[in-house]
Parts: C-alpha cells; sequence; structure tokens
C-alpha cells in the first residue's frame, strides 16, 4: 500500500489463532503483521524509537478514527458494570507495537524500515483503522 507521499506499508505476514472453544478454553484471534516503511526524506530516531512509533500511532488513530474506538484501541479502561481490573490504572491495549529490531537510528529516504504489530482480540478487526493511521503517521511526519 502506498501512501500519498510515496511511502509505503506493506502486510508480509500473517499469524492467526480462530476464535472458538477448546476443551473449555476460550480462545481469541492474535494476529501479527510486518509493516514496510518508506521514508520519503532522511529520519532519525532517538535511541527508544517505540516510543516515536507508539506517540506517532496514538495521534494518527485520533485523526482517523472515532473517539469510541480510539478509547478501546488506544486508551482502554474498565467496561461499566464490570467487577475485573477496577483498581488498575493501565488496561492493556489491544496490540503490541515491535519497533525495528536493530541499532540503526538514522533511515535515509528511500530505505526500508520494518516493524510489526500484532492485533489481539477484537482489535484484529480493526487492522484496516490500523493501517489508516500508519498512512496518516506518515503524512504527518515521525516526530519525538
Amino acid at each position: 500500500m502506498t501512501n500519498g507521499n510515496g511511502g509505503t506499508i506493506q502486510t508480509l505476514s500473517e499469524q492467526a489463532l480462530p476464535e472458538g472453544d477448546i476443551a473449555g478454553m476460550t480462545l481469541f484471534p492474535v494476529a501479527r503483521f510486518l509493516i514496510d516503511l518508506c521514508p520519503t526524506s532522511t529520519l532519525i530516531f532517538p535511541v527508544n524509537s517505540g516510543s516515536v512509533f507508539h506517540g506517532g500511532l496514538g495521534a494518527a488513530l485520533k485523526t482517523v478514527t472515532d473517539p469510541v474506538t480510539y478509547q478501546y484501541l488506544f486508551k482502554p479502561s474498565p467496561l461499566p458494570h464490570t467487577q475485573r481490573m477496577l483498581k488498575s490504572l493501565a488496561i492493556p491495549r489491544p496490540y503490541i507495537l515491535e519497533p525495528p529490531l536493530n541499532d540503526q537510528r538514522i533511515y535515509r529516504a528511500g530505505e526500508l524500515i520494518q516493524m510489526g504489530i500484532v492485533l489481539i482480540g477484537r482489535a484484529v478487526q480493526s487492522l484496516p483503522i490500523f493501517v489508516a493511521a500508519f498512512e496518516e503517521f506518515g503524512r504527518r511526519g515521525f516526530h519525538r
């Protein structure tokens, strides 16, 4: 997939578990996607590039989705009338970002940046939202 600025996002692989019930255990979907990002100008990342991807993705999600979906994906909280996790200050997000696994901090225009994202539970169905968010993130630019 190509965004308007010449950057690309490609889903390279998917590994998913089916939703269902096996021997009394309820399974939920988990899918891992690899994403290729191709900058159109030189990018310089801080030592912890994960923070750049996390912050940029959050800002982009806020733009490409409605407030309820944004809350579920980026700022989850306990559901009303639930007895679970009421005292938790941080509810886990339904995704895991896997920033580039190398120590490279400078990427030149056209140089491939590969990262992953694992979507968990209902978030697997939100893949198109994440793709749109990464495209928006690319349009906005990578900032610390």
